[in-house]
C-alpha cells in the first residue's frame, strides 16, 4: 500500500498533541479537547491499515505487530524502571512496588513504571484480543462490542460525575477494554466498510455536523461537571470554545482524493 500523506500528516499531529498532553504548556488547558483525540486517532489508524479481508494476511499483520509492540513495551518498562528505582533509592520510597500495582499493571494496563506507558500495554492487549477473535471466527463480536465499551467509558469515565455524584478511577476505563478494543474495531469497521462510506451523500456536511455534535458533548459535560462542584483533571475542557470547534468541525472536511479519503 502506497504511503498516503494525509495519515501521515494526522499521525504527526497527533505525534505532537500526546507531547504537549504529558508537558506543561501556557495554554495547555485550552487546547486538551485536541490532545486527548491523539490515542484514539492512533488506534483508529492502526486499525484500519492492519485489518485485512484475507483471513491469512490479517493474521499475519497481527502477528508482526504484536512482536514488534511486545519488544516496545519491555524496553520502554526497563528503561522508566530504572529511572523509578534511581529515585526511589535516593528518596527511600519503594511504595510502587506492591501487589496492588503489579495487578493494576497486568489487568488495567497502569505500567507503575510510567503511568504515560499504559497505551502500549493496552494496545498489544487489544492485538492479542483481535487475534483470538480472528483465529476463531468471533470478530463480529468485536463490532458488537465496541459501541457497549464506548458507553462504558462514558458512564464511568467522562460522566462519572454527572451520572452517579463520584469520580470512578479513570484507569478503570482507560485501558485496552474501553479504549484500545473500541478504537482499534472503529478502525476496523472503517476499512470493511469503507467503500460504502465514501459513497454516502453529503458525508462531508455529516462529518461536520458530527464534529459539532463532539464539541457541544464535551462542553456540556464539562459544564456538568462544574454544576456539581466537582473538580477534575478534565475541567479546563469547558474554556475551550470556538476556536477548537472550528478546528473539530473542519478537519473531516479537508479536501482529499477519493482514495485517500479514509476517515
Amino acid at each position: 500500500m502506497k504511503r498516503l500523506n494525509n495519515i501521515d500528516l494526522l499521525k504527526f499531529i497527533c505525534a505532537v498533541l500526546v507531547v504537549f498532553l504529558h508537558m506543561g504548556t501556557p495554554y495547555q488547558q485550552y487546547i486538551l479537547p485536541l490532545t486527548r483525540c491523539a490515542v484514539p486517532c492512533f488506534l483508529i489508524i492502526s486499525g484500519y491499515f492492519i485489518f485485512n479481508a484475507d483471513d491469512a494476511k490479517f493474521q499475519a499483520r497481527l502477528k508482526k505487530n504484536i512482536r514488534k509492540i511486545f519488544r516496545v513495551l519491555v524496553w520502554s518498562t526497563l528503561l522508566f524502571a530504572v529511572v523509578k528505582f534511581m529515585f526511589a533509592f535516593k528518596q527511600h520510597d519503594f511504595s510502587f512496588l506492591s501487589l496492588k500495582a503489579l495487578v493494576k499493571f497486568v489487568v488495567l494496563n497502569e505500567n507503575p513504571f510510567g503511568f504515560h506507558l499504559w497505551y502500549i500495554g493496552a494496545y498489544l492487549y487489544t492485538l492479542l484480543i483481535v487475534l483470538f477473535l480472528e483465529r476463531r471466527g468471533w470478530l463480529k463480536c468485536l463490532y458488537w462490542a465496541a459501541p457497549i465499551l464506548l458507553m462504558t467509558d462514558l458512564c464511568f469515565g467522562k460522566y462519572s460525575l454527572v451520572l452517579w455524584n463520584m469520580e470512578i478511577p479513570f484507569i478503570c476505563v482507560r485501558n485496552f477494554l474501553c479504549v484500545g478494543i473500541p478504537y482499534f474495531a472503529v478502525g476496523m469497521f472503517i476499512k470493511k466498510w469503507r467503500g460504502t462510506l465514501l459513497g454516502i451523500r453529503y458525508l462531508p456536511l455529516l462529518t461536520f455536523g458530527g464534529g459539532n455534535f463532539v464539541f457541544v458533548n464535551i462542553v456540556v459535560r464539562e459544564r456538568a461537571a462544574c454544576g456539581v462542584r466537582s473538580e477534575r483533571h478534565e475541567r479546563p475542557l469547558c474554556k475551550f470554545n470556538l476556536s477548537g470547534r472550528l478546528t473539530v468541525s473542519f478537519l473531516p472536511v479537508c479536501k482529499a482524493s477519493r482514495t485517500e479519503r479514509l476517515i
